[in-house]
């Protein structure tokens, strides 16, 4: 992993507890090194309680951006002076670009998924059904993003009923009625629901 060489260095890192499993350093050093940029990327172990005098510490530090993992993605959102569409509507920040002074919050689950579907698979979601199996974080982010991409229907199961109700009760109030429904996996109606779909996410753990 590349350590800063000077004050030059531009300063990336990632925001989360625990860390000690993550090889984004790894992952991001090797690409800067490629991409001849005199570049860094630190993981710091953060505990909640200290999440805000962390922040507030690496942006005077003139750090870039960070990433956001857990269980930091939401409390991070207070901290931000903004925060896009997205990431509003998911209610979680894993991305955070410091520009002129300002801090900006991004969720790029979701657009990250819609975009591996065009440029991988060459599939759009527009007027798509989709079932989604798990309501849990990633599964809410492709959840809001499928609705927001034109999709006809999204119908969401998960072992926790109720937050797959919750889920869909959202999405029918917030960006539009009756988009979506839930189902119970072996079930007949959700054996039937997984047959007629167009796409079926697994976004279980």
């Amino acid at each position: 992993m590349n350590a800063p060489r000077n004050s030059l260095t531009v300063l990336t890192g990632l925001l989360g507890y625990p860390v000690g499993h993550t090889i984004s350093p790894v992952i991001h050093t090797s690409a800067y090194s490629e991409s001849q940029l005199d570049w860094t990327y630190l993981a710091f172990s953060v505990k909640p309680e200290d999440l805000e005098e962390a922040f507030i510490g690496f942006q005077a530090l003139g750090g870039r951006g960070l990433n956001i993992t857990i269980p930091h993605k939401q409390k991070v959102m207070r901290l931000l002076d903004e925060v896009s569409e997205e990431a509003r509507l998911i209610g979680a920040v894993n991305t955070v670009l410091f520009r002129d002074g300002r801090s900006l919050g991004y969720n790029t689950d979701g657009p990250g998924f819609v975009r591996a579907l065009r440029e991988e698979k060459d599939f759009l979601l527009d007027g798509m059904r989709v079932c989604l199996i798990g309501a849990g974080g990633a599964g809410r982010a492709v959840a809001v993003q499928s609705a927001l991409s034109g999709i006809a229907r999204i119908d969401i199961a998960d072992l926790d009923s109720n937050r797959a109700e919750e889920l869909s009760d959202w999405i029918n109030q917030e960006i539009r009625a009756g988009l979506s429904g839930v189902f119970r996996v072996g079930s007949r109606e959700g054996d039937e629901i997984i047959a007629a779909a167009d796409l079926v996410v697994d976004a279980t753990p």
